[in-house]
């Protein structure tokens, strides 16, 4: 699906990461969802600043406004929003340029530079400006002017900066595009551009001009020196300007341009006061005569004055008092944007805390169980399911409802849940040892004979046949030894695990992740599946969730003791969908290596998404699950399945669903029995 807004975002963004209750009508807003989609947009724009810069610059978020920078990090808002998406990126590249190519010493000490004699402003220059503002102290005088230039050399400057990114990085053309767009060429300021506004020198007037200067609307006979100052900059040969010193010393050239084309005060007052005195009293002549001193009093302000630009334009239209508001409003974003100024309003705390644990989590959202479509409704687009990557301390610094316990004073190792936990897993360690030392088996190896063979090592028991027409009378010895093996372990974290089926699971899954660390040739992933809930337990959402807790190749054992006591069963049990998600995740069989996939399961597989009308059960969710099932045997995995339960009951009595999904490999074990366990796992790995 393309967006017709975000024509560059589109290729790279997954199709339900923006706006999916727009892509999807079935999807309510998500508020967990939502931060994820942030983390992720994060990720993706501060990859584009880093790679466009060539620098690991820091993207951070606000709650509203746009995007600016203090020399070190990039922010960016918060509130993105599909039609944005493209124009924040390029402000993001904006910003990030900034802190590659602009001299914010420079920028910062202004004054102090303007107070030294290589200031870009002659002596000559600034006696003439103290003499028309009447300012007989320097110090003071560059106080006065220092915004009016620090107005220029923003407008130069962003120039500089961007025309580079755009020559040296032109596949991000289309992103610089979509911000001019947005601050640049808004309808407010085209139609001012073509009006009678902004055409009298004075510094608001030149100001609204020399923003715009880009914009094809403008008029360089607007205003006396305009046209000058236009071919000063000379915007196609703006890659001149090498640093900001350079940006700053055409900023100083311009400001004095200006300068000279803005009347001394005293001349401007005395103008005032003879319009007033012309135009301004009410007099008792005729509708006409009015008429007439309005003409007159319209030509003083907005006609061609004696000195001007040849050709000057006097502008199409009267702007109406609406349209004043809008270009009012239009022009303070702009100069926002040139002055790097952000809106008040940050992330919430708690949300910027979520939103970096679920980046150090390396969440992501897919979108699973296309095919189920329970309604049958054509413009069904699935399930958004989450996937925790990276379980960590973070996580559970905030929790995840249904699934992670959030870490407090009130929910620390010594509560009661945490404390059961952490028991259950020192019983799967010890019982992992004792299941380790029957595996070592694993690595050894194995040396087989092969006798009457045509080449090799003369078999000396076979020698004497020789003269009797025997000529196969070699054997070969063959050293055999198991293959590596990826396990990934997936556990039911439903509600109704809870109790005793869950304190089995952890053990189970604890000494099957011990047992492995000990053989060595064994990998071990562990995951949970769930649902977490948002919105309230009401009118919820129920997401589908996998956390990928454990992984041996990069993670310790201690990682289990330390925080799977914060796991805990409470939500639904979306079994297919979660399978479907990290089908990715599990390896295929490859030469060397032996894949396997083990579930622990007590139930139908059963989601709703609260309010959202999406519902995943019954008949379709059992077909989805075997489905699914299915595809990695197709891959070449292993699976067995282990159904959780004390009695049969679950399924009718007789397991027969279960079964039906699972196939081949379901079991119903105590896998809490050493013996059991160990002759189940030594017919999958031995």
């Amino acid at each position: 699906m393309q967006y017709s807004n975000n024509i560059k975002s589109s290729f790279w963004l997954k199709d339900d990461y923006l706006n999916i209750d727009v892509l999807n009508n079935q999807v309510q807003k998500d508020p967990i969802a939502d931060i994820i989609r942030l983390a992720s947009y994060r990720r993706a724009i501060s990859n584009f600043v880093n790679l466009v810069t060539g620098k690991s610059i820091p993207v951070k978020f606000t709650k509203k406004g746009d995007s600016y920078t203090d020399g070190k990090s990039v922010v960016i808002s918060s509130n993105l929003k599909e039609k944005d998406f493209d124009s924040a990126v390029g402000l993001a590249l904006h910003e990030g340029s900034h802190i590659l190519l602009s001299d914010f010493g420079l920028l910062r000490d202004l004054e102090i530079f303007f107070a030294s004699k290589n200031s870009y402003l002659c002596d000559t220059t600034i006696n003439l400006l103290m003499k028309k503002y009447d300012q007989p102290d320097r110090g003071n005088l560059i106080m006065q002017i220092l915004p009016q230039i620090k107005m220029i050399l923003n407008i130069i400057e962003d120039r500089r900066i961007d025309n580079f990114i755009y020559k040296n990085s032109p596949g991000y053309r289309g992103y610089y595009h979509s911000l001019y767009e947005k601050y640049f060429h808004s309808r407010a300021i085209d139609k001012a551009l073509k009006s009678t506004s902004h055409r009298k020198e004075d510094w608001e007037s030149y100001s609204m001009r020399l923003i715009n200067i880009t914009n094809t609307n403008r008029d360089l006979d607007s205003l006396n020196g305009l046209r000058k100052i236009f071919q000063l900059i000379d915007l196609k040969n703006i890659s001149r300007l090498k640093t900001t010193k350079d940006a700053l010393e055409l900023s100083c050239k311009i400001f004095k341009i200006i300068e000279d084309n803005i009347p001394d005060p005293e001349t401007t007052n005395k103008e005032k006061e003879e319009s007033k005195g012309s135009c301004g009293e009410e007099s008792e002549n005729s509708s006409s005569e009015k008429n007439k001193e309005n003409d007159s009093c319209e030509s003083t302000s907005d006609g061609e004055d004696e000195g001007s630009d040849a050709g000057k334009s006097l502008g199409e239209f009267d702007l109406t008092d609406k349209q004043e508001e809008q270009l009012e409003k239009a022009l303070d974003n702009q100069k926002g944007f040139l002055e790097g100024k952000i809106k008040k309003g940050q992330l919430t705390t708690s949300k910027a805390q979520r939103m970096e644990a679920f980046e150090n989590a390396e969440a992501d959202l897919k979108m699973t169980g296309k095919d189920v479509n329970p309604y049958e409704r054509d413009n069904f687009k699935g399930f958004e399911t989450l996937i925790i990557n990276n379980f960590g301390w973070p996580l559970v610094g905030v929790g995840l409802s249904g699934l992670v316990r959030k870490k407090s004073k009130y929910t620390d190792e010594n509560s009661p849940g945490c404390k059961k936990a952490k028991e259950n897993i020192e019983k799967g360690l010890i019982l992992g040892n004792m299941l380790g030392r029957k595996l070592q088996i694993r690595n050894e190896e194995k040396d087989t004979k092969y006798s009457r063979l045509s080449a090799g090592k003369i078999d000396r028991r076979l020698i004497a046949g020789l003269g009797y027409g025997a000529e196969n009378v070699f054997n070969q010895i063959t050293k055999e030894k198991y293959n590596a093996a990826n396990v990934h372990l997936s556990v039911d974290a439903s509600g109704s695990m809870s109790g005793d089926k869950w304190d089995k699971a952890l053990v189970t899954t604890v000494a099957i992740a011990k047992a492995a660390s000990m053989v060595g040739n064994i990998n071990v992933q562990i995951s949970f599946r769930s649902t977490t809930c948002s919105g309230g337990s009401r009118g919820g959402l129920s997401t589908p969730t996998i956390l990928i807790a454990y992984d041996s190749r990069k993670d310790k054992i201690s990682k289990i003791r330390d925080l799977f006591p914060y796991v805990y069963p409470g939500g639904l049990t979306p079994e297919g969908l979660c399978f479907e998600a990290i089908s990715s995740k599990m390896l295929e069989k490859q030469n060397g290596l032996d894949s396997y996939f083990i579930n622990f399961s007590d139930g139908q597989p059963y989601c709703n998404g609260g309010s959202n009308g999406a519902y995943y059960g019954g008949t379709a969710a059992a077909r989805h699950t075997q489905n699914q099932v299915k595809k990695m045997r197709k891959k070449g995995l292993k699976v067995l399945s282990y159904f959780i339960s004390s009695k049969d009951e679950m399924f009718g009595g007789d397991g027969s669903k279960f079964k039906t999904m699972y196939g081949e490999g379901s079991s119903y074990i105590n896998v809490q029995n050493l013996g059991q366990l160990a002759k189940s796992l030594n017919e999958m790995f031995i």
